[in-house]
């Protein structure tokens, strides 16, 4: 577990621009503050995800509050690491 997470994070940090400001890195720690009380308060897991994925085949996002969203865990493992242009072209 800690070797993912630690590979989680830093694939964050390496998908970070260094021009992101403090206001920006503020609306990304909300975000995550807001998947944790939507978690508590409705026994659902919620994640934050990457609209477009860091990783993927054919395009890499990168970790900014404009590529960030709070969905479920469900949908999220559904998505899995496809962008949205993958999941109108091949959905499953």
């Amino acid at each position: 577990y800690k070797s993912l997470t630690s590979v989680r994070k830093r694939r964050h940090r390496n998908a970070t621009p260094q021009w992101i400001t403090a206001e920006q890195k503020l609306a990304m720690r909300k975000l995550y503050l807001q998947a944790m009380q939507l978690t508590k308060l409705t026994g659902e897991k919620y994640v934050v995800d990457h609209i477009v994925p860091l990783i993927n085949d054919s395009v890499c996002g990168l970790h900014v509050p404009w590529n960030l969203r709070v969905i479920t865990q469900e949908e999220n493992l559904k998505k899995a690491n496809k962008f949205l242009d993958d999941l109108f072209c091949n959905p499953t």
